[in-house]
């Protein structure tokens, strides 16, 4: 429904085909040693999982607590307490959504991703334990962003509770990209 989801979609998209066009040119010139060329598979997957991870980690959290936050700011909060729903339906509607959000990225990412396969030097079970282990760290992610939404009490509260979710998300993602880096080039 909102521009951010859109926006953000379109650009992490933009992103991922930038990265993709910047790795294969550069594993596939002539000046690349023959090293870089048998581990292309893990480099293209690294480059895009590090996209795709900041994505899914920074993104879809800050979403969703925008998401909550503007129950609150629309006036509409009141009228979801009284719906006869229980506060943990609520909670747990919102983060289904957002898990609705997170394949939707990976649907869109997948076939970057599978790019990595089709290359040299990738295995293909630690790249998928990468990629479950990603959705599960943004679906904490987006926990904590309820989290956030629900105890802000003001605008301002919830606007600096939303940049804590964000900088936290972003240090996951960068810390879990740096680790996924070190995993995979041993």
């Amino acid at each position: 429904r909102g521009k951010f989801f859109r926006v953000s979609f379109l650009a992490m998209l933009s992103i991922a085909c930038v990265v993709a066009t910047l790795v294969l040119t550069s594993l596939h010139s002539p000046s690349a040693p023959s090293r870089v060329q048998g581990d292309s598979g893990s480099f293209f997957f690294f480059s895009l999982h590090t996209v795709f991870a900041i994505a899914v980690m920074l993104l879809i959290p800050l979403y969703t607590t925008r998401s909550m936050s503007a129950e609150k700011d629309d006036d509409t909060f009141g009228e979801l307490m009284t719906s006869g729903l229980r506060p943990a339906q609520i909670i747990l509607g919102k983060w289904l959504a957002s898990g609705m959000l997170l394949l939707i990225f990976l649907s869109a990412f997948s076939p970057f991703l599978v790019i990595g396969f089709t290359l040299f030097g990738l295995d293909i079970l630690i790249s998928l334990l990468l990629i479950v282990t990603t959705l599960m760290f943004s679906m904490t992610m987006n926990l904590l962003g309820l989290f956030a939404a629900c105890i802000g009490e003001n605008r301002t509260v919830q606007t600096m509770l939303l940049a804590l979710v964000a900088l936290v998300s972003l240090g996951v993602a960068i810390w879990w990209t740096v680790i996924t880096y070190l995993f995979l080039s041993e």
